[in-house]
């Protein structure tokens, strides 16, 4: 099909609006609102594992895939890798902007999915608003800057998609006023940058912006605000919550006898160095919970700076900012920053190898090499499992000091040097064992409790046992294995391969951390795990790039590469167990993540004056162009007046709602359950249950406007569609409704027919969310004041179909059937 040049441009045009509508159709409603989306949830089999749950964005790219394919049709020219990588940023913001309209309705004020019990995170609320209102603003600066492009020198077709998406909060009606307050602040920000551009010099200000001191600054802040929030919340919760739960105490318990002194108290089989490390702090700083916990958030802030001090060490200056702050804003380099773990000083101490061994490479000093092999000795006896790597960054530094010298003798004096800081490192505690027990502890752990067989089978991997039962453990009996494995090598190879392949992708995929997600905002949402694979992806992308530029040495390469894949192969062979000890990497794969992002936010291409991939929105007279481009280049006042102005129409339209106005006149309940014959007060139901709330009413009080309301949040689940129904004293309320993954705030009209009575709240696994009438089951009831009876509404479920069975099997499977309810309220007003 052939087109002329005038009828290419509606053509384009048109494809782009079409793009627009059926993609946000498909993400809005489709995806997020109808839970039909292409999805990989990845169970781990390791301890205290939970599910990591990736949306592959399927409908979005594939509609992306066919409105560049007819673009390309229409064009005769084929389109270069500029513009390919250009569509595919633009096609990535838009998306961006997409799941931010659907966490707007996953937002509720004061209330969050994490923790599934107890309170969130303070203020968690206000950080998704403040997120909320960024991303928004930032993307209809652009925009605008892509409007104001195509009424001069033209835009490339794609590009239409961001000012054609400025309408999709109106046609789904996602809080317009709201859109029309962050369009204010936008245009406001569009003519302060022109203003700044105008009246400063630009490459001063960028040049400012760079400097290593100030990106220093903002990502040690950056760091350290993110730390220091996750560390108070775990501070004023009970040591047996998330954050200090597993081996914490144990490691704290020996701490505190460290700090006393009392070496008899020290637990020296498990991680004593790490306890030894910790006590450091307790002794300076009392011997508490919060010591522990802010000491860590504030060693661990340093990690984001080494991971920019390293991407600058491999020769990119322009994203180490962007590696250091998404170090710094990692859900699991913040939650491993704070809980009491030794993965929490191993995540900063193998940065920390990698950047002193290329600087002892670069620079052959004594400082340096004992410097590192202080740091790989502290690594050691704070992960045995880093044996490994750190026997290969050795034979990496004697490379390159032979390279370098050419002579074996500076070879040999550096490796002395190294080793003389390991064993400094290993000093302190070896003497403090000896001096108590007589003997010393060179593995850095009482090898007296080791158990090699539970090591090698730390999670029950089935392969590692069918190993163990043939005779094969190496840790317990290397000789006996080696005899093993010269009779059956075919065999043995192959089972420990299946061990390192089921093993290897929870070393890879963690999950953990989900209590605060600043670039997810929540694991458990639908935004949350489009952004999980966004993360993967672009990881994988930048290690892909890494090995592939010319820009960095085959050497350094080999170095970085090692950091993760030794470790990995480590993990998995000697001691692989829990998410911990996927924490070192993290911040590896966070240079990784830059390394690709960069290229896709940097990415520019110049308009060409004309050509068929660019087009004129519509035909704008040069002279108002030049008038208006005059006004704003000659008169500073009224840009700054038109900008203030427009900031201020932007909060008005930003501004809260007054909250909902509590009816006078009625009390309700917490939400209660049955349970052995006893009410139980809940913050959760599971599938196929009833929540019941009692009411009292006031009927002098009583108003025509009522609704009960309450919030819910659902976990992301495969498949899974959840629903709610009310009944109000035995009767169905409203129509229900569907449980979307991640908060909502759920409002009925609320009528009591009596003074008293009561409110069931039935939650639900259904393929099309129909229900039979209820039936009221008789019961006995078990408290203070004796027994009594009860009447329970029951909602009663069609028979179940076969796809009925196979979503509550998959409810069972992932653990995802569970809803968390806030207490009910009634309201007052629409």
């Amino acid at each position: 099909m052939k087109f002329s040049i005038k009828l290419k441009a509606p053509f384009q045009i048109f494809s782009a609006l079409l793009f627009v509508l059926l993609s946000s159709y498909l993400v809005l409603d489709g995806e997020y609102g109808q839970s039909r989306f292409s999805h990989y949830f990845y169970k781990a089999s390791v301890w205290y594992a939970i599910h990591n749950k990736i949306i592959f964005p399927v409908n979005f790219w594939g509609c992306a895939f066919l409105f560049w394919s007819f673009l390309k049709k229409l064009q005769a020219a084929p389109r270069n890798r500029e513009e390919t990588l250009h569509f595919l940023k633009c096609a990535f913001f838009y998306h961006l902007y997409l799941l931010l309209l659907t966490h707007t309705g996953e937002t509720t004020d004061g209330f969050s999915l994490f923790p599934p019990r107890g309170e969130p995170i303070p203020y968690i609320a206000q950080f998704d608003r403040a997120v909320l209102l960024l991303g928004f603003v930032l993307y209809y600066a652009w925009s605008l800057q892509i409007i104001k492009k195509g009424l001069s020198s033209g835009v490339r077709v794609w590009e239409l998609a961001a000012p054609f998406s400025l309408a999709l909060p109106y046609v789904y009606s996602i809080a317009p006023q709201a859109h029309l307050g962050y369009l204010a602040l936008a245009g406001a920000l569009c003519l302060l940058k022109h203003g700044v551009s105008q009246n400063f010099n630009p490459d001063a200000i960028k040049k400012f912006f760079q400097r290593p001191a100030f990106e220093i600054s903002v990502i040690l802040f950056v760091g350290l605000l993110f730390r220091m929030w996750y560390a108070d919340f775990f501070a004023n919760i009970p040591k047996e919550a998330a954050g200090f739960a597993a081996d914490g105490p144990t490691y704290f318990k020996s701490a505190l006898a460290f700090a006393r002194g009392d070496l008899d108290g020290v637990n020296f089989w498990h991680g004593p160095f790490y306890a030894l490390y910790l006590s450091f702090f307790l002794f300076l700083f009392g011997p508490s919970v919060g010591t522990a916990l802010y000491s860590q958030a504030t060693v661990g802030s340093l990690i984001p700076i080494l991971v920019y001090w390293l991407t600058r060490k491999l020769g990119y200056p322009r994203m180490a900012f962007l590696a250091g702050l998404a170090t710094a804003t990692s859900h699991l380099s913040i939650h491993y920053s704070v809980v009491v773990n030794r993965a929490a000083p191993l995540a900063l101490l193998l940065p920390l190898i990698v950047v002193l061994a290329l600087g002892s490479e670069d620079s052959p000093k004594k400082i340096k090499f004992v410097g590192l092999g202080a740091a790989m000795g502290a690594a050691f006896y704070f992960g045995q499992e880093s044996i490994f790597f750190l026997i290969f960054v050795g034979a990496y530094l004697a490379v390159g000091l032979l390279k370098k010298s050419g002579n074996y003798r500076s070879v040999f004096h550096g490796i002395c040097w190294v080793g003389a800081g390991f064993l400094l490192a290993l000093l302190p505690m070896n003497l403090m064992y000896y001096d108590h027990y007589g003997k010393w502890i060179p593995l850095g752990r009482d090898a007296q409790q080791y158990n090699s067989t539970s090591t090698w089978n730390y999670n029950s991997n089935p392969y590692a046992k069918e190993l163990i039962d043939t005779g094969f453990n190496p840790f317990q009996e290397p000789g006996e294995s080696l005899r093993v494995f010269i009779k059956e090598p075919i065999k043995t190879t192959t089972l420990v391969g299946a061990k390192l392949i089921s093993e290897i992708p929870g070393f890879l995929l963690d999950p953990t951390g989900v209590y605060l997600t600043p670039i997810h905002l929540s694991l458990e949402t639908f935004i949350g795990a489009n952004m999980q694979f966004y993360i993967y992806f672009f990881v994988g992308a930048g290690l892909y790039l890494f090995v592939k530029t010319r820009a960095s040495s085959a050497s350094h390469k080999t170095l970085m590469l090692s950091a993760v894949g030794i470790q990995m192969l480590a993990t998995s062979l000697l001691i692989f167990g829990t998410f911990r000890f996927r924490a070192p990497i993290t911040p590896f794969n966070m240079f990784f993540l830059a390394f690709s992002l960069h290229l896709i936010l940097t990415m520019k291409l110049p308009l060409q004056p004309s050509g068929e991939s660019t087009l004129i929105l519509f035909p704008t007279p040069k002279n108002f162009l030049n008038k208006f481009s005059g006004i704003t280049e000659r008169s500073g006042a009224t840009l700054l007046a038109t900008s203030l102005s427009l900031l201020l129409c932007g909060f008005y339209l930003l501004k809260e709602n007054p909250p909902p106005t509590l009816a006078p006149g009625y009390k309700l309940s917490p939400w209660v359950s049955v349970h052995q014959e006893k009410l139980h007060r809940v913050s959760y139901l599971s599938d196929n249950t009833t929540g019941v709330s009692f009411y009292e009413a006031d009927k002098k009080a009583s108003g025509n406007s009522l609704k009960i309301s309450f919030k819910i949040c659902s976990f992301l689940a495969p498949g899974l569609k959840t629903y709610y129904r009310l009944a109000l004293d035995g009767k169905l309320l409203g129509r229900g409704g569907q449980v979307p993954p991640g908060c909502r705030e759920i409002r009925e009209a609320f009528h009591s027919p009596f003074d008293k009575g009561m409110i069931s709240l039935f939650y639900f696994i259904s393929e099309s969310g129909l229900t039979a009438d209820l039936e009221n089951r008789s019961m006995t009831l078990k408290d203070g004041s004796g027994e009594r009876p009860f009447i329970l509404p029951i909602l009663k479920l069609p028979p179940g179909n076969e796809e009925d069975r196979k979503n509550l099997g998959l409810s069972n499977q992932y653990g995802a059937s569970k809803i968390k309810i806030s207490d009910p309220v009634v309201i007052a007003g629409p």
